[in-house]
C-alpha cells in the first residue's frame, strides 16, 4: 500500500470492506465496533468501493448494508455450497437427529460411514 498509484485505491478498498464488516457485526459485538468505528471515522471519513457510502458518527446509526445484485453469482454459490453444510449436529446414537446451516432446517439424508464420517445427500 506505499506504491504511490495503487496505495490510496488499496487504502479506500479496505476502508469500504472495513466499514460493510462493521456494520454487519455490530449487533452481536457492539461495544468492537463502535471503538474500530471511531477509529475508521478518523482515518476514513469518506468511504465506498464504487460509490460512497452513507457516512454515521456511531456504528448503531450505521444504515444496514444493501444487497447488490451485481456482485452475486451462481458459480460461486455452487462453489461455496459445501461449506453450508451443517454448522450444528446433533447425534443420536449412530443416527443424525438434526442439521441447522445458516438457511435453516434442510431436508437431507445422512449415512454414517466409517466411523465418525457423515456422507450428506438432499437438498443442498
Amino acid at each position: 500500500m506505499k506504491d504511490a498509484q495503487s496505495g490510496p485505491v488499496a487504502r479506500q478498498v479496505l476502508a469500504g470492506v472495513m466499514d460493510y464488516v462493521l456494520r454487519l457485526f455490530h449487533p452481536f459485538i457492539p461495544y468492537i465496533t463502535d471503538a474500530i468505528w471511531e477509529l475508521l471515522n478518523e482515518r476514513a471519513p469518506r468511504r465506498g468501493i464504487d460509490s460512497e457510502l452513507p457516512g454515521a458518527a456511531l456504528a448503531a446509526l450505521a444504515t444496514w448494508p444493501a444487497a447488490r445484485p451485481e456482485w452475486e453469482s451462481a458459480e460461486l454459490e455452487s462453489a461455496f455450497a459445501l461449506m453450508r453444510i451443517g454448522t450444528a449436529v446433533t447425534l443420536v446414537g449412530p443416527h443424525i437427529q438434526m442439521v441447522q446451516d445458516l438457511y435453516g432446517p434442510r431436508a437431507a439424508t445422512f449415512e454414517l460411514v466409517e466411523g465418525s464420517t457423515i456422507r450428506v445427500t438432499g437438498d443442498r
